[in-house]
Parts: C-alpha cells; structure tokens; sequence
C-alpha cells in the first residue's frame, strides 16, 4: 500500500508554520474516516514512505470516554519519523516510540472516542493543552471542522498535543443537550530526567508532532 502525497495547503490545511512542511507529511490527510465500517479488534499499519517520514494507522474498538458503558470505533491516520523506533504493541489504541533523540523523548499517540461540551475543535484544542505563554505553542492548525494543537508546559522538556476531530451528530449517540462525540489523537511526549535535554530536542519533537497532526486525520461512530 502506498499514500498518495499531497501539501496540507492543497488539502485545505491552515498551518501555524513551526518549520516548513516537506511534501511527504500530507500523505494520509485526505482520507475521510467518520462511518467508514471496520472489525472491532483494534489494529495499527506502518506504512512506508520514500521519505523520511512513514504514515501510522490506527483503527479498532475502544471505549467512549465520558460516557459509562458504550463502545465505538475509533481510526486515525498520522505520519511520524522513520527514526521514531515503535516500543509498543500492534493491537492496542495506544502507541508507544523512542525518538532516540539527545532528550531521550518516548512518544505515546493514543486515538480515542469522546463526549465532551459541543464547542469548536479549536476551542476544545486550546483548552486541553491550556499554556500561558504563546512561546509555548509549537504547533497549532486547522482543517475544515479539525483542529490541532503541540505545546511544551511551562519549566518542561516535555510536550503534549492534541487532533480534534467533531463528529456528525447520529440518532443514538450517547450525547446530551450541548455535547458531542469527538474523534481525538492525544500525543504526551516524556523527556528522560537522566539526560541533559538542551532547546533542539523539544523543538524538533514539537516539529514532528505538528507534522503528525497537520497530515493527520481522525474519525469514528458509536457501536448500536
């Protein structure tokens, strides 16, 4: 299997430019993912790339978060580093890498399914990865409904992000008056306290996670 590359201006991407874009990293950003049926065992493909990135997919059932006892099925779509070296497993939402950076950063990518308070992905964006300062802000973006967005927390060498995805509004789904159900990849990167982590080893992973957002692509619906 092979992507098809493609700039994320061309797709429809606004982009926050924390580093100019390479072409290979809108390689899985027009595929449309909300409906689409898949089985309920959870599975991740890598898929290689003639580039110095790689695409990620990630699709299966998981639990709803907010919501007590409905499942659903959740898939996303990303690119990472091909040094990124996967420390996970296959057949789970979550994914785990060592970015063998200077910093020791491990990476961890979880795709979920979410009811929260039925404002724009953006707004929702902003709120998960609250910070004081606007240096902070790594990367930040949106498409059509989506949005992302990659911070360092203040007095840290780590960082942490998010991909919102709304979801179209469905008889059934498990939401109240004034909520949604979101699709989302949430990203925490963890410095190793044992290392000395000087600026570059953030910056570039905070480059590469807005990358993995800008290409990304998530999407979902509610199990009957």
């Amino acid at each position: 299997m092979r992507a098809v590359v493609a700039h994320p201006r061309v797709l429809g991407m606004s982009v926050l430019p924390h580093r100019p874009l390479g072409g290979a990293v809108a390689a899985c950003a027009a595929v449309a993912l909300a409906g689409t049926a898949l089985g309920a065992t959870t599975k991740i493909a890598l898929i290689g790339h003639e580039s110095t990135l790689r695409s990620v997919s990630v699709s299966g059932g998981v639990p709803i978060a907010g919501v007590a006892g409905r499942m659903g099925v959740v898939r996303s779509r990303y690119v990472v580093p091909r040094t990124w070296r996967r420390v996970s497993g296959l057949d789970a939402a979550t994914i785990r890498f060592d970015t063998k950076n200077s910093c020791g950063h491990k990476v961890t990518l979880v795709t979920r399914l979410v009811v929260g308070a039925d404002v724009p992905a953006a707004e929702r964006a902003a709120a998960m990865t609250a910070v004081d300062s606007p240096r902070s802000v790594r990367a930040v973006g949106t498409r059509e409904s989506a949005a992302f967005r990659v911070v360092s927390p203040p007095r840290s060498k780590g960082l942490i992000g998010v991909l919102v995805q709304p979801l179209p509004h469905r008889p059934g789904d498990p939401t109240g008056n004034g909520q949604r159900l979101f699709a989302e990849v949430r990203a925490t990167a963890t410095a190793d306290p044992r290392r000395e982590c000087h600026a570059g080893g953030p910056r570039s992973v905070g480059a590469a996670l807005g990358d993995a957002f800008g290409a990304g692509s998530a999407g979902g619906f509610v199990l009957r």
